[in-house]
């Protein structure tokens, strides 16, 4: 049992005086979740907010505490947004309660609509307190954060990144790239996630036949990644066109999903005669 379950379980009496949560309660509860996921897919702000009572504060990790107005506030941002069809999908894996109080422990699956496709795009772990109020269980406190996977190694990811970019798999590419991915070029220009995408929708240019990586540097948090890497393209042989080094960092951060790319920068690597910088053949 974890301590957040822990101190909940002493709150709510103790194993020794707690008695069975009733069927009737788990059902009006489980209910009231149904119920907010449709007013959710409907963008209905009265129904959604009717779960919530006027003192509920909830945390989500990283963030500030939000109270009733602020949470409010938030989804009628959301739902004056154009429709991404997103929906919530619940997981209630644990629900019990004692008197006036009950708890949920659940996962939170959230879907929207890209590209013609339903992907999930972000998956919650949280830890509601409920208490009954006027007939009706309310959440008071909520407690979230994102659930990330165990196994997920940034290095995979950039290895994935790399073999898309070679073979111009655009599906893949934006799959690793955050919503919000950004580009520096060596010049200093920048490009968004789109025209990102966009150039590798466009033809492949004949020179470039081979994209290779090395010289990695890493430096790995929990939920930040940073690599700086060699990377070069090399071009056909007979092919006039010369072969191009650059000095290129990205900016990886963790997600539900796995790691995705939240910006990059290349750098072209010159010689000591300001001539382009090629590495010799091996």
């Amino acid at each position: 049992m974890t301590r957040a379950l822990a101190l909940l379980w002493l709150a709510l009496g103790g194993a020794a005086a707690h008695a069975a949560c009733p069927a009737s309660t788990k059902e009006a509860i489980t209910r009231q979740y149904e119920e907010w996921n449709r007013a959710y897919e409907a963008r209905d702000l009265e129904g959604v907010m009717r779960i919530f009572s006027p003192t509920v504060v909830s945390s989500f990790q990283g963030r500030a505490d939000a109270g009733y107005g602020r949470l409010r506030a938030d989804y009628q941002t959301s739902f004056a947004a154009p429709p991404s069809g997103a929906s919530w999908h619940e997981q209630l894996e644990q629900i019990d309660c004692s008197g006036e109080l009950a708890y949920i422990v659940a996962t939170f699956a959230k879907t929207e609509r890209r590209d013609g496709k339903t992907a999930e795009t972000q998956r919650n772990r949280s830890l509601d307190v409920l208490r009954r109020e006027d007939g009706a269980w309310r959440i008071t406190r909520s407690i979230f954060y994102p659930a990330l996977p165990v196994d997920a190694d940034p290095r995979q990811a950039f290895a994935e990144l790399m073999t898309a970019g070679r073979d111009r798999d655009v599906a893949t590419l934006a799959r690793l790239y955050a919503a919000a991915y950004f580009h520096v070029n060596a010049d200093g220009s920048t490009m968004s996630r789109e025209q990102v995408l966009a150039s590798y929708r466009a033809p492949a240019p004949a020179a470039a036949v081979a994209v290779t990586h090395d010289d990695d540097e890493w430096e790995v948090s929990r939920y930040t990644a940073v690599v700086s890497s060699r990377i070069t393209s090399a071009a056909a042989a007979g092919n006039a066109a010369p072969t191009r080094s650059y000095r290129v960092t990205y900016v990886f951060t963790r997600t539900a999903q796995g790691w995705v790319a939240v910006c990059s920068h290349a750098s072209l690597l010159l010689t000591a005669e300001g001539k382009p910088y090629a590495p010799r053949s091996r």
